[in-house]
C-alpha cells in the first residue's frame, strides 16, 4: 500500500483529498492500481488503472490501458454525476533501449 495525495482528474486545487491505493500485479499479469480518495464532506471518489504488456519481440512492447473514474455524489458544477464518471483508454509502444 501507499498513501498519496493526488485528486481525482477533475479537481481544482482549492479542493484536497486523501488517497489510499495498492498497486500490484493481478493474475494474468495485469498491472492493476485500485485508489479510493476521500474528502470532506462525505464526498468519496474512487479510480480504477489496469495495463498488460504485449511483447511483439524481445524489445518492442504494446501496452493497453484503460482508467475508470467513479465518485460517489454528482457536482454539477464540475459536470461530474455519481456513478461511474469517465472512461480513459489507450495504447503505448514503447522500445526497450537496455541490453538484457
Amino acid at each position: 500500500m501507499r498513501p498519496c495525495c493526488q485528486p481525482p482528474r477533475h479537481a481544482n486545487f482549492g479542493r484536497w483529498w486523501i488517497a489510499i491505493g495498492v498497486q500490484g500485479l493481478a493474475p494474468y499479469f495485469f498491472n492493476f492500481a485500485p485508489t479510493l480518495y476521500v474528502r470532506d464532506g462525505g464526498r468519496v471518489a474512487g479510480r480504477i488503472s489496469g495495463s498488460y504488456d504485449l511483447y511483439l519481440t524481445q524489445r518492442l512492447i504494446l501496452q493497453p490501458q484503460v482508467e475508470l473514474n467513479f465518485y460517489s455524489q454528482a457536482d454539477r458544477g464540475r459536470g461530474i454525476g455519481t456513478g461511474l464518471s469517465d472512461l480513459d483508454s489507450g495504447v503505448i509502444c514503447a522500445i526497450n533501449l537496455t541490453t538484457i
